[in-house]
């Protein structure tokens, strides 16, 4: 059985909003693995490993699809 964790599947979902939200993949890739302010200087990869990381991560996505960056 090939079943994915509740983790991974949140995980896939950010991503594709990530590709969205940044327009390719590769910009999305290269996002996803670069240190950013908003996030304390960690990598939104590295934030998605804490507690409500990808909440987190998911919420910068949204500032940034809307200007918002305060």
């Amino acid at each position: 059985m090939n079943s994915k964790s509740q983790y991974q599947i949140e995980y896939d979902n950010m991503v594709e909003f990530a590709v969205q939200v940044l327009e390719s993949r590769p910009s999305a890739a290269r996002w996803l693995t670069s240190p950013n302010k908003a996030l304390e200087n960690k990598t939104p990869n590295e934030v998605c490993l804490e507690t409500n990381g990808i909440e987190r991560v998911i919420d910068l996505l949204w500032r940034i699809e809307y200007g918002v960056y305060s």
